[in-house]
Parts: C-alpha cells; sequence; structure tokens
C-alpha cells in the first residue's frame, strides 16, 4: 500500500469518526452506519446545540420533536430526507421558517402546531408521503409554498391558521385528494 493510499483511508476513518461522533453528542445517536444514508435515532431538539447533533443525519427512525426552541429556522436539518415516525414542529416561539426541511420527502406524521412567527412551510417543499398531517394554531402561516409535492395524505388537521383563507384549505384539501372539509373550511379529515 502507497503512502497516498494509507492517507486517504485515514482520511476516511477521521471523517467518518467525526460523524458518529457528532450525532452521538445530544440523543441523535446513528443507529446504523453505512457510507449512504446516515441513520439517527429520533429525539428532542430545544436549542441550537440539540439541533447541530442532527447535522448530516438523512434518516431518523422514531420521532423527532423540535419543540419551544430558540430556533429561528431548521437549517440543521438540511440533509434530512425520512423521519419513520412523527416529525413535531410544536411551540417555537422565533421560528420563522422551515427552509432547512427541503429534502425531506416522507414523514409517519407531520405536526407543526403553536408557531407564532411561522408564516410559511414552503420549506417542506419535496414532502410527498405522510400517514397524516396536523397544521394548527400558527396564526401567521399562509398558503403560499403549502407542500406542494404531498400528493397523498391518510388525515389531515388544518385549525386556527389565520393566514389561510377558507378557499386556500379548499384548494389544498381537494389537491391532496381528501372529501370531507368541516362547514368551517378550517379541517379535513378522511
Amino acid at each position: 500500500m502507497s503512502f497516498d493510499q494509507r492517507w486517504s483511508v485515514a482520511a476516511v476513518t477521521v471523517v467518518l469518526g467525526l460523524s458518529l461522533n457528532a450525532c452521538a453528542v445530544s440523543g441523535a445517536r446513528p443507529t446504523e452506519r453505512t457510507l449512504s444514508p446516515l441513520v439517527c435515532a429520533g429525539g428532542s431538539v430545544s436549542s441550537e446545540d440539540d439541533a447541530v447533533a442532527f447535522e448530516g443525519c438523512e434518516v431518523v427512525t422514531g420521532d423527532l420533536r423540535i419543540t419551544a426552541s430558540n430556533l429561528h429556522d431548521l437549517e440543521a436539518f438540511a440533509q434530512l430526507r425520512s423521519v419513520t415516525g412523527r416529525l413535531v414542529i410544536a411551540n417555537n416561539l422565533q421560528l420563522y421558517r422551515v427552509e432547512g426541511l427541503s429534502q425531506l420527502a416522507e414523514v409517519g406524521e407531520l405536526s407543526v402546531v403553536g408557531n407564532s412567527r411561522l408564516n410559511s412551510l414552503s420549506g417542506l417543499r419535496s414532502l410527498g408521503r405522510a400517514r397524516a398531517v396536523e397544521i394548527r394554531n400558527n396564526p401567521l402561516l399562509c398558503a403560499r409554498g403549502m407542500l406542494p409535492d404531498l400528493a397523498s395524505v391518510g388525515r389531515l388537521t388544518l385549525h386556527q391558521n389565520r393566514g389561510l383563507s377558507r378557499s386556500d384549505v379548499a384548494r389544498f384539501v381537494e389537491r391532496v385528494g381528501l372529501e370531507k372539509v368541516t362547514p368551517a373550511g378550517r379541517q379535513a379529515a378522511l
């Protein structure tokens, strides 16, 4: 083995070691490590330090709860493609965008609740599959970029999002293939 080959092997070992250590910092422990994807165990995020532990994770097994944090955005989750359980984004008083989730293609369930400054879900533009979606109590949320790739969902709840008009809700419900809308035009369930 030449010097260059040994150096390359050592560099790969160091890079992989750093990736594994980054996930182990605060509960985001990799459950499986192959060259791709990096799979991390679910957990809770309530600070920037917690979020950093998920950097590079492509799949989260179990639930990922981003709650009561001081985060302004979700850029730490830029590589995330799948959450096997629930993705909960709740009660984040400083969160105004979810752009960091632009690679997320599937979740078991999505719950976006009580984010007082959140004005758009356009960052979830790649989300195509979810068994259930709950979007509730986000007063500034508007329809701009509202889950454009979501093709179908088993259960949808839209409630108390003052920025969404009745026609916004009706268009969204029709697009995802639901048939029932409550008289208030704010919830839909199948």
